[in-house]
Protein backbone atom coordinates (compact mmCIF):
# COMPACT_ATOMS: atom_id res chain seq x y z
CA UNK A 1 0.00 0.00 0.00
CA UNK A 2 1.73 3.49 -0.94
CA UNK A 3 1.66 6.07 1.41
CA UNK A 4 -1.03 8.41 -0.53
CA UNK A 5 -2.97 5.48 0.81
CA UNK A 6 -2.01 4.80 4.19
CA UNK A 7 -2.58 8.46 4.69
CA UNK A 8 -5.82 8.93 3.51
CA UNK A 9 -6.88 5.81 5.91
CA UNK A 10 -5.25 7.30 8.69
CA UNK A 11 -7.58 9.78 8.14
CA UNK A 12 -10.76 8.25 7.71
CA UNK A 13 -9.58 6.69 11.31
CA UNK A 14 -8.93 9.59 12.65
CA UNK A 15 -12.02 11.59 11.60
CA UNK A 16 -14.25 8.52 13.22
CA UNK A 17 -12.74 8.67 16.34
CA UNK A 18 -12.98 12.52 16.70
CA UNK A 19 -16.28 12.55 15.80
CA UNK A 20 -17.00 9.72 17.91
CA UNK A 21 -15.70 11.48 21.04
CA UNK A 22 -17.51 14.56 20.48
CA UNK A 23 -20.87 13.09 19.86
CA UNK A 24 -20.70 10.60 22.60
CA UNK A 25 -19.59 13.92 24.81
CA UNK A 26 -22.89 15.72 23.70
CA UNK A 27 -24.97 12.46 24.05
CA UNK A 28 -23.98 12.30 27.35
CA UNK A 29 -24.41 15.31 28.28
CA UNK A 30 -28.21 14.78 27.74
CA UNK A 31 -28.24 12.30 30.29
CA UNK A 32 -29.87 13.47 33.57
CA UNK A 33 -31.37 10.74 34.52
CA UNK A 34 -31.53 6.68 33.76
CA UNK A 35 -34.76 7.31 31.92
CA UNK A 36 -33.21 9.41 29.45
CA UNK A 37 -30.49 7.08 28.00
CA UNK A 38 -32.89 5.25 25.31
CA UNK A 39 -34.79 8.92 24.53
CA UNK A 40 -30.83 10.06 23.83
CA UNK A 41 -30.25 6.59 21.69
CA UNK A 42 -33.35 7.30 19.90
CA UNK A 43 -32.19 10.88 18.94
CA UNK A 44 -28.87 9.45 18.15
CA UNK A 45 -30.50 6.08 15.65
CA UNK A 46 -32.47 8.94 13.96
CA UNK A 47 -30.11 11.00 13.22
CA UNK A 48 -28.05 8.77 12.37
CA UNK A 49 -30.42 7.20 10.25
CA UNK A 50 -31.19 10.15 8.23
CA UNK A 51 -27.51 11.07 7.33
CA UNK A 52 -27.08 7.53 5.89
CA UNK A 53 -30.40 8.01 4.15
CA UNK A 54 -29.02 11.54 3.04
CA UNK A 55 -25.56 10.13 1.63
CA UNK A 56 -26.01 6.91 0.50
CA UNK A 57 -30.21 6.63 -0.20
CA UNK A 58 -33.17 4.94 1.84
CA UNK A 59 -32.12 0.87 0.21
CA UNK A 60 -28.11 1.58 1.27
CA UNK A 61 -28.92 2.70 4.77
CA UNK A 62 -31.31 -0.17 5.17
CA UNK A 63 -28.50 -2.61 4.07
CA UNK A 64 -26.45 -0.46 6.57
CA UNK A 65 -28.56 -0.78 9.25
CA UNK A 66 -29.12 -4.73 8.56
CA UNK A 67 -25.02 -4.88 8.60
CA UNK A 68 -24.88 -3.31 11.43
CA UNK A 69 -27.77 -5.50 13.76
CA UNK A 70 -25.70 -8.60 11.89
CA UNK A 71 -22.78 -7.86 13.99
CA UNK A 72 -25.05 -7.97 17.41
CA UNK A 73 -25.69 -11.18 16.31
CA UNK A 74 -21.83 -12.15 15.60
CA UNK A 75 -20.82 -10.33 18.98
CA UNK A 76 -23.38 -12.57 20.86
CA UNK A 77 -22.26 -16.33 19.17
CA UNK A 78 -18.42 -15.26 20.27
Amino acid sequence: MDNQKLKAIKYKVEKIAMTMKKIEDAASGEIKSPDDYLQVCGALLAVCRNMYVSAIGIEGAANMFAAVAETFIIQEEV
